[in-house]
């Protein structure tokens, strides 16, 4: 068994961690959990949603400069 409290730091920092990530891939992994279809040519959407966005290239720029990306979900 956990402590309350350990656990729900712990939730906290997770919480945290998901809430800083791309809206647009959050989004998409929500969406292809939620399909669970054995095609993945079928989910094809999702990806290029992810790659062709202003967030990916934020993403990758953050990336390469070192610094944290400032999402915008576009």
């Amino acid at each position: 068994m956990v402590e309350d409290a350990r656990l729900e730091r712990r939730a906290d920092e997770l919480a945290r961690l998901i809430a800083g990530h791309a809206p647009l891939t959050l989004r998409a992994t929500k969406q292809g959990l939620h399909r669970m279809k054995p095609k993945p040519d079928e989910d094809e959407d999702l990806i290029l949603m992810c790659y062709q966005s202003r967030d990916f290239r934020e993403g990758m720029d953050a990336f390469l400069n070192k610094r944290q990306p400032q999402w915008t979900g576009e």
